[in-house]
C-alpha cells in the first residue's frame, strides 16, 4: 500500500492526472461483485453499445444509481496508474537501457562499461542541451530530433565534427530511444528514422608503410623516455598490429612464443571484443 501511495504522489508531482490507489482497488472489487471485469472508461467506450448498456442496467436499481463507488466500478471511472515507461525521462535513458541490456553488458570489463556509459552520456547531454528540457520520452517530438540534427549539421559545416561523428551522436541517442520504445512496446513514433548524414568515411584505417615502421617507430631510443608499461604496449602493437585495447588487455597465457610459429591470441575473457572477427591469432617474429 505504501508503495502505491508513493507512486501516486510521485505521479501527481510529475503532473499526471491520477486517482488515489484505493479508487482503483474499490472499482475492481465492485466490478467483481457484479460478475464483470473492471474496464477503464476509454476501453469500455470501444467495447460496443451492448457492453455499455449491460453495465448501465446494473446501475438502474435505486441503491446503485447514486453510489459513486459503484459508478466508478461499473463504468470505468477509476484511472489506472501511469505506466512506468510513461514516466521515463531523457535523463533516465542510459540507466534504463543498461537495465534492459544487463545480461549483454555483463560481458564487458569495467573499463569497457565505463566507455559504453560515457559515449551515451556525452551524446545524450548534447541532445538534452538542444531540447532544453528533461522531457518524458513520449513527449519527444520530431522537431526535437530535427533541431538536434540541424545543430550537428552546423558543426559539420563549420568543420568542427565530421559526418561520421554526427551520426555517432544520432545513433547513440536514437538507439537508446528505440531500445526503450521496443522493450516497453510504447505507442510512439521512431522520430530518429531517416536522420543520419551521408557518411563516406572509410572504416578501414590505412596501415603504416613498412619503411615507416622499421625506420621511424623502431629506431633505437625513440621510446626510452616513456615508462616500461607504455613500451610494453607500443612494441606488441608495432610488431603485430594489435589495437591499443587488445595490447593493454593481453594476458600472459595468450602470448605463445613456443612452437613452430610464435603468435599472440586475442580471445574474449572478462571483456567483449569489438567484433566477432577480432578473435584471432596473430603471428609474431619474436623468437623464444
Amino acid at each position: 500500500m505504501m508503495r502505491d501511495l508513493e507512486e501516486f504522489w510521485r505521479a501527481k508531482r510529475e503532473g499526471h492526472d491520477v486517482h488515489p490507489p484505493h479508487y482503483l482497488e474499490e472499482a475492481i472489487a465492485v466490478a467483481k461483485t457484479f460478475g464483470v471485469p473492471y474496464i477503464p472508461a476509454v476501453e469500455l467506450s470501444e467495447a460496443g453499445i451492448e457492453a455499455i448498456a449491460q453495465r448501465i442496467a446494473l446501475l438502474s436499481s435505486p441503491e446503485n444509481a447514486g453510489n459513486e463507488i459503484v459508478f466508478r466500478g461499473l463504468l470505468g471511472g477509476a484511472k489506472l496508474p501511469p505506466k512506468k515507461e510513461d514516466r521515463l525521462k531523457i535523463s533516465d535513458m542510459v540507466a534504463t537501457v543498461e537495465t534492459i541490456r544487463a545480461v549483454d553488458l555483463k560481458k564487458k570489463s569495467l573499463g569497457q562499461l565505463k566507455k559504453w556509459r560515457d559515449a551515451k552520456n556525452l551524446a545524450l547531454g548534447k541532445f538534452r542541451a538542444v531540447v532544453k528540457a528533461d522531457k518524458a520520452l513520449h513527449q519527444i517530438t520530431r522537431n526535437d530530433v530535427i533541431n538536434f540534427r540541424e545543430q550537428l549539421q552546423e558543426r559539420i559545416l563549420d568543420e568542427q565534427i565530421t559526418n561520421h561523428t554526427g551520426n555517432k551522436y544520432l545513433k547513440q541517442v536514437g538507439g537508446m530511444y528505440n531500445t526503450i520504445r521496443r522493450h516497453y512496446l510504447m505507442d510512439i513514433v521512431n522520430h530518429f528514422e531517416g536522420m543520419l548524414f551521408p557518411d563516406d568515411e572509410c572504416q578501414q584505417r590505412e596501415a603504416f608503410p613498412v619503411e615507416y615502421v622499421q625506420h621511424t617507430l623502431l629506431q633505437d631510443g625513440l621510446f626510452d623516455d616513456i615508462n616500461p608499461e607504455a613500451r610494453g604496449v607500443i612494441y606488441p602493437m608495432v610488431e603485430t598490429g594489435l589495437r591499443t585495447s587488445e595490447a593493454c588487455n593481453l594476458l600472459p597465457e595468450n602470448i605463445l612464443l613456443k612452437g613452430d610459429i610464435p603468435h599472440v591470441r586475442i580471445a574474449p575473457k572478462n571483456r567483449v571484443l569489438k567484433t566477432k572477427e577480432s578473435a584471432r591469432e596473430i603471428p609474431s617474429s619474436v623468437a623464444p
